[in-house]
């Protein structure tokens, strides 16, 4: 075979192998084929569906009992402050978050001790997220009936908060409330108003027994006396003898 022919069956046999680029081959963006661009079908109009239009729900009929049942919710606070709050007998399919954390701002004294913002509702150790919008949220797949339909959740006060002030009930025996009946012709009338009078004190109760001079004529006030010394100086015969020596001296001065 010459050399030319040699050279024109390589080059055949080159042409049916698939070619191979360097790794820094760069191509020509113009010998690309046309790609037809995809777009997305009309929307109807207008350009989205209307949001579904929610019914409110029928208001229960005079008598018939509630299907919503009701909780009694304890917020507590271990520390900083020190709070526990029960709320009986709330809702809490309408009991919102934003209302529990307004009431621990009432009971801490109002907006002028603490925010709102700084005060957080916890539930089994955790912050409430932002989501959790009611009470129900929170308890979502908590089984009420096992609790006895008794919740509590915790406090927690961005930088601490002072305790809540007590709170101060009129003591019955202090303060009497007596009504002012006005004289007239005929039956007695009732005035309007009332009029709030504070009651003495008792008086002490009387001494019972001598008093005076009559009691140091009693043998027993020298026996009180003669145990007291003993108690004070420790010796019964040193308390003996001043007890001797006191009472010759008072009857001598009689």
């Amino acid at each position: 075979m010459s050399e030319l022919n040699f050279a024109k069956t390589f080059l055949q046999t080159l042409d049916a192998k698939s070619s191979k680029h360097p790794a820094n081959h760069v191509f020509d963006a113009k010998t690309f084929p046309t790609r037809i661009p995809f777009t997305l079908p009309k929307l109807p109009q207008p350009p989205h569906p209307p949001y579904p239009k929610s019914t409110p729900s029928a208001p229960p009929a005079p008598g018939a009992s509630r299907t919503t049942s009701t909780i009694s919710l304890t917020l507590r606070s271990s520390r900083n402050p020190a709070l526990a709050l029960t709320l009986p007998d709330i809702d809490p399919s309408t009991t919102t978050i934003s209302q529990l954390r307004e009431t621990v701002q009432s009971e801490l004294g109002g907006p002028g001790v603490v925010a709102t913002e700084k005060i957080k509702i916890l539930f089994n150790k955790k912050p409430v997220p932002a989501s959790k919008k009611t009470i129900s949220h929170v308890l979502e797949g908590e089984s009420l009936e096992q609790q006895g339909k008794t919740v509590e959740m915790g406090v927690m006060v961005i930088g601490g908060a002072p305790d809540p002030p007590p709170k101060t009930d009129p003591t019955p025996g202090n303060e009497a409330v007596q009504t002012v009946d006005k004289a007239a012709d005929g039956p007695s009338e009732r005035m309007e108003g009332i009029e709030t009078v504070t009651s003495p004190p008792p008086p002490p109760a009387p001494v019972q027994g001598p008093s005076g001079k009559a009691i140091l004529e009693t043998e027993q006030f020298w026996k009180d006396l003669q145990g007291y010394l003993e108690q004070r100086i420790k010796d019964e015969a040193e308390a003996g003898s001043l007890v001797q020596k006191w009472k010759s001296d008072w009857q001598r001065r009689d």
